[in-house]
Protein backbone atom coordinates (compact mmCIF):
# COMPACT_ATOMS: atom_id res chain seq x y z
CA UNK A 1 0.00 0.00 0.00
CA UNK A 2 1.19 3.03 -0.82
CA UNK A 3 2.59 4.89 2.26
CA UNK A 4 0.85 8.32 2.15
CA UNK A 5 -2.77 6.34 1.50
CA UNK A 6 -1.75 3.80 4.10
CA UNK A 7 -1.28 7.02 6.37
CA UNK A 8 -4.67 8.74 5.74
CA UNK A 9 -6.21 5.00 6.58
CA UNK A 10 -4.15 4.97 9.58
CA UNK A 11 -5.46 7.73 10.41
CA UNK A 12 -9.41 6.98 9.99
CA UNK A 13 -8.69 3.61 12.16
CA UNK A 14 -6.75 5.34 15.01
CA UNK A 15 -9.04 8.16 15.56
CA UNK A 16 -11.89 5.60 15.38
CA UNK A 17 -10.45 3.34 17.96
CA UNK A 18 -9.64 6.09 20.40
CA UNK A 19 -12.56 7.85 20.28
CA UNK A 20 -14.80 7.89 23.57
CA UNK A 21 -11.49 6.84 24.75
CA UNK A 22 -9.91 8.70 28.24
CA UNK A 23 -9.67 12.26 27.52
CA UNK A 24 -6.20 12.88 28.15
CA UNK A 25 -4.73 10.12 25.62
CA UNK A 26 -7.80 9.65 23.69
CA UNK A 27 -8.25 10.80 20.04
CA UNK A 28 -7.96 14.62 20.58
CA UNK A 29 -4.45 14.08 21.98
CA UNK A 30 -2.79 11.72 19.59
CA UNK A 31 -4.92 14.17 16.81
CA UNK A 32 -2.46 17.57 18.07
CA UNK A 33 0.77 15.20 18.29
CA UNK A 34 0.35 14.18 15.24
CA UNK A 35 0.07 17.93 13.94
CA UNK A 36 2.65 19.15 15.75
CA UNK A 37 4.99 16.57 14.67
CA UNK A 38 4.28 17.00 11.19
CA UNK A 39 4.51 20.60 11.68
CA UNK A 40 7.90 20.63 13.58
CA UNK A 41 9.26 18.09 10.98
CA UNK A 42 8.35 20.55 8.61
CA UNK A 43 10.14 23.41 10.35
CA UNK A 44 13.13 21.55 10.83
CA UNK A 45 13.70 19.95 7.74
CA UNK A 46 13.35 16.33 8.63
CA UNK A 47 14.45 13.97 6.14
CA UNK A 48 13.57 10.59 7.94
CA UNK A 49 10.35 8.87 6.95
CA UNK A 50 7.33 10.75 7.43
CA UNK A 51 5.24 7.79 7.33
CA UNK A 52 7.14 6.12 9.95
CA UNK A 53 6.79 9.73 11.83
CA UNK A 54 3.11 10.13 11.48
CA UNK A 55 2.67 6.65 12.26
CA UNK A 56 4.01 6.72 15.90
CA UNK A 57 2.48 9.71 16.50
CA UNK A 58 -0.51 8.56 15.96
CA UNK A 59 0.29 5.33 17.73
CA UNK A 60 2.50 6.31 20.56
CA UNK A 61 -0.71 6.52 23.27
CA UNK A 62 -3.00 3.19 22.00
CA UNK A 63 -1.10 1.06 24.21
CA UNK A 64 -0.12 3.81 26.87
CA UNK A 65 1.99 1.92 29.56
CA UNK A 66 -0.01 3.70 32.48
CA UNK A 67 -2.94 1.48 31.02
CA UNK A 68 -0.74 -1.67 29.29
CA UNK A 69 2.35 -1.88 31.94
CA UNK A 70 3.87 -4.79 29.93
CA UNK A 71 5.99 -3.87 26.82
CA UNK A 72 5.16 -7.53 25.00
CA UNK A 73 1.75 -6.51 25.31
CA UNK A 74 2.27 -3.15 24.39
CA UNK A 75 3.94 -4.58 20.91
CA UNK A 76 1.41 -6.74 20.67
CA UNK A 77 -1.20 -4.13 20.56
CA UNK A 78 0.90 -1.95 17.93
CA UNK A 79 1.68 -4.78 15.29
CA UNK A 80 -1.77 -6.08 15.65
CA UNK A 81 -3.00 -3.13 14.76
CA UNK A 82 -0.45 -2.40 11.82
CA UNK A 83 -0.79 -5.95 10.59
CA UNK A 84 -3.35 -5.50 7.78
CA UNK A 85 -1.10 -2.56 6.09
CA UNK A 86 1.05 -5.25 4.50
CA UNK A 87 4.45 -3.59 5.97
CA UNK A 88 7.71 -5.04 6.22
CA UNK A 89 8.82 -6.49 9.64
CA UNK A 90 11.35 -4.17 9.55
CA UNK A 91 9.17 -0.94 9.62
CA UNK A 92 6.75 -1.83 11.91
CA UNK A 93 9.15 -2.49 14.00
CA UNK A 94 10.66 1.01 13.65
CA UNK A 95 7.42 2.50 14.17
CA UNK A 96 6.93 -0.05 17.54
CA UNK A 97 10.28 1.65 18.92
CA UNK A 98 9.55 4.79 18.27
CA UNK A 99 6.02 4.79 20.27
CA UNK A 100 7.81 3.58 23.10
CA UNK A 101 10.47 6.39 22.81
CA UNK A 102 8.15 9.08 23.72
CA UNK A 103 6.70 8.89 27.22
CA UNK A 104 8.55 11.37 29.40
CA UNK A 105 8.18 9.38 32.31
CA UNK A 106 9.32 6.30 30.85
CA UNK A 107 12.58 7.31 29.20
CA UNK A 108 13.26 9.92 31.99
CA UNK A 109 16.73 10.17 33.13
CA UNK A 110 18.34 8.71 29.83
CA UNK A 111 21.87 9.77 28.81
CA UNK A 112 21.74 8.67 25.00
CA UNK A 113 20.99 11.16 22.85
CA UNK A 114 17.53 10.70 20.96
CA UNK A 115 17.45 10.65 16.90
CA UNK A 116 15.66 13.10 14.97
CA UNK A 117 12.74 11.07 15.11
CA UNK A 118 12.31 10.77 18.74
CA UNK A 119 13.40 14.26 18.78
CA UNK A 120 10.28 15.40 16.91
CA UNK A 121 7.73 13.19 18.50
CA UNK A 122 9.11 13.62 21.98
CA UNK A 123 8.74 17.28 21.34
CA UNK A 124 5.33 17.34 19.79
CA UNK A 125 3.79 15.08 23.04
CA UNK A 126 5.59 17.86 25.24
CA UNK A 127 3.86 20.60 23.75
CA UNK A 128 0.87 18.77 24.32
CA UNK A 129 1.55 18.47 28.06
CA UNK A 130 1.96 22.45 28.04
CA UNK A 131 -0.31 25.41 28.20
CA UNK A 132 -3.55 25.04 28.83
CA UNK A 133 -3.69 21.49 27.19
CA UNK A 134 -1.49 20.45 29.40
CA UNK A 135 -4.00 21.57 32.03
CA UNK A 136 -6.72 20.71 30.81
CA UNK A 137 -5.32 16.90 30.70
CA UNK A 138 -3.81 16.81 34.11
CA UNK A 139 -7.40 17.30 35.77
CA UNK A 140 -9.16 15.20 33.37
CA UNK A 141 -6.76 12.10 33.93
CA UNK A 142 -6.43 13.16 37.69
CA UNK A 143 -10.60 12.78 37.67
CA UNK A 144 -10.50 9.46 36.22
CA UNK A 145 -7.77 8.11 38.38
CA UNK A 146 -9.53 10.07 41.20
CA UNK A 147 -6.52 11.72 42.69
CA UNK A 148 -7.18 14.62 45.00
CA UNK A 149 -6.05 18.41 43.91
CA UNK A 150 -3.01 18.29 46.18
CA UNK A 151 -1.02 15.14 47.68
CA UNK A 152 -3.15 13.89 50.55
CA UNK A 153 -1.32 11.55 52.73
CA UNK A 154 1.20 10.25 50.69
CA UNK A 155 -1.01 10.14 47.82
CA UNK A 156 0.08 12.14 44.77
CA UNK A 157 -2.16 14.88 43.91
CA UNK A 158 -2.98 16.50 40.27
CA UNK A 159 -0.88 19.83 41.28
CA UNK A 160 2.30 17.61 42.00
CA UNK A 161 2.33 16.81 38.43
CA UNK A 162 3.36 20.18 37.45
CA UNK A 163 6.35 20.06 39.53
CA UNK A 164 6.85 16.53 38.68
CA UNK A 165 6.84 16.74 34.61
CA UNK A 166 5.00 19.91 33.62
CA UNK A 167 7.43 22.55 34.74
CA UNK A 168 10.42 20.34 33.42
CA UNK A 169 9.01 20.22 29.67
CA UNK A 170 10.25 23.79 28.35
CA UNK A 171 14.32 23.03 29.44
CA UNK A 172 13.90 19.15 27.81
CA UNK A 173 13.01 20.21 24.48
CA UNK A 174 15.43 19.75 21.22
CA UNK A 175 13.94 21.45 18.48
CA UNK A 176 13.74 24.60 17.77
CA UNK A 177 10.22 25.06 16.60
CA UNK A 178 9.32 23.01 19.89
CA UNK A 179 10.74 25.74 21.84
CA UNK A 180 9.29 28.15 19.94
CA UNK A 181 5.90 27.40 21.25
CA UNK A 182 7.03 26.64 24.48
CA UNK A 183 8.35 29.87 26.21
CA UNK A 184 4.53 31.15 26.05
CA UNK A 185 3.01 27.90 27.44
CA UNK A 186 4.84 27.17 30.13
CA UNK A 187 4.66 31.00 31.08
CA UNK A 188 0.72 30.13 31.51
CA UNK A 189 1.57 27.44 33.46
CA UNK A 190 3.21 29.51 35.88
CA UNK A 191 0.25 31.87 35.60
CA UNK A 192 -2.35 29.05 36.67
CA UNK A 193 -0.28 28.22 39.55
CA UNK A 194 0.22 31.25 41.23
CA UNK A 195 -3.93 31.96 40.47
CA UNK A 196 -4.45 28.68 42.28
CA UNK A 197 -1.93 28.61 44.98
CA UNK A 198 -3.61 32.35 46.12
CA UNK A 199 -7.19 30.59 45.99
CA UNK A 200 -6.50 27.94 47.75
CA UNK A 201 -4.58 29.01 50.99
CA UNK A 202 -5.16 32.84 50.33
CA UNK A 203 -2.50 35.29 48.64
CA UNK A 204 0.19 35.71 51.15
CA UNK A 205 0.53 32.02 52.26
CA UNK A 206 0.11 31.04 48.89
CA UNK A 207 2.87 32.93 46.90
CA UNK A 208 5.24 31.50 50.07
CA UNK A 209 4.51 27.97 48.86
CA UNK A 210 4.12 28.16 45.36
CA UNK A 211 8.30 29.78 45.25
CA UNK A 212 8.94 26.70 47.88
CA UNK A 213 7.98 24.66 44.99
CA UNK A 214 9.34 26.49 42.39
CA UNK A 215 12.66 26.99 44.25
CA UNK A 216 13.01 23.23 44.76
CA UNK A 217 12.59 22.45 41.14
CA UNK A 218 14.52 24.91 40.28
CA UNK A 219 17.70 22.91 42.14
CA UNK A 220 17.20 19.94 40.19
Amino acid sequence: MQQNLALERLYAEVKARLLGAEAAHGWEHARRVYDAALAIAQAEGYEGNRFVLGAAALLHDLADHKFVPERQERKRIILEFLQEYGLEKGLTEEIFLATEGVSFSQNKGETAEPGALLRILRDADRLDAMGAMGIARTFAYGGRVDRPLLAEGGEQGSVEHFFEKLLLLKDGLYTEAAKALAAERHAFLLEFLRHFFIEYYGEEEGLRLLDERLTKIAQI
